[in-house]
């Protein structure tokens, strides 16, 4: 008996999606299965209480590792992020938005804390440095934990 697929892809979020349409690409019959009832993963409209919906990472495209961003066609301007990925929330109802700009951000963060203001700038070009190391580790192979040693 002949499958109808050649290739099944088990989940819907980023990267099911994205190895669907690779293996789409390169010419194979593929089939997508996802228990939810809508694609996108964490990216998808969430309830996370009672009457209350958001998409948590939906405005956020992530990082995409360069040739798997040219494989899927997307251009720059598909990956550009809001400029305001996050706005917390607290008791209440204050408002504090996290904005990709560091000295923006640190303004924001300077109603609630000086000294983190302060020091936020310092934090973000230290957090951009570990994601370009990150960034680098994750496209290489992982190593083969069965191979001999030597």
């Amino acid at each position: 008996m002949k499958s109808a697929y050649d290739a099944i892809v088990i989940g819907g979020g980023s990267n099911g999606l994205t190895a669907a349409t690779s293996l789409a690409r390169g010419g194979l019959r593929v089939g997508l299965l996802e228990r939810e009832a809508t694609l996108g993963g964490q990216r998808r409209s969430v309830e996370f209480a009672p009457g209350f919906r958001a998409a948590p990472l939906a405005i956020d495209p992530g990082w995409v590792p360069p040739q798997v961003a040219r494989l899927l066609g997307l251009s720059d301007a598909a990956r550009t992020a809001h400029d305001a990925p996050v706005t917390l929330l607290n008791r209440d109802g204050d408002g504090l938005t996290l904005w990709r700009d560091p000295a923006k951000a640190a303004e924001a963060i300077r109603r609630f804390s000086t000294e983190d203001a302060d020091v936020w700038p310092a934090f973000v070009k230290r957090m951009h440095k570990l994601a370009g190391f990150l960034g680098a580790l994750y496209q290489r192979p992982a190593p083969d934990v069965d191979a001999p040693p030597g």
